[in-house]
């Protein structure tokens, strides 16, 4: 921390990076690297967890939910998808837990029982 117990990188870089994630989140909560990149399911995580950071907390409920919705019956996701084509279908054991990861991060930044209990 700088002199005076300000964020050296300052509230303005943290707040455009806020609204960048939320600029590319898609209304059905999914959140691609880029608008009309690719989507994988750790990166989407990640990017939820940087919107509940930032106070964003419906956007992050939002991104968890595409997850949620879009789990699929072996408890996986595929590895990539642009827009809604699977591009590469592998599973990776690092992704099948991860939206529990994001979850608690959220309920770290902003407790909501009832959301939690829905996840």
């Amino acid at each position: 921390m700088a002199s005076g117990g300000r964020n050296p990188i300052g509230h303005d870089h943290f707040e455009e990076t806020a609204a960048w994630i939320a600029s590319l989140q898609e209304e059905d909560g999914m959140i691609p690297w880029a608008r009309g990149g690719k989507m994988d399911p750790w990166d989407h995580i990640h990017a939820a967890m940087g919107l509940a950071v930032a106070g964003r907390h419906e956007a992050a409920r939002t991104a968890l939910r595409f997850s949620a919705r879009t789990q699929e019956t072996d408890g996986g996701w595929p590895a990539e998808l642009r827009g809604r084509e699977v591009v590469d279908p592998t599973r990776q054991t690092n992704h099948a837990a991860y939206i529990a990861a994001g979850v608690w991060y959220l309920e770290m930044a902003r407790p909501d029982g009832a959301f939690l209990a829905e996840m």
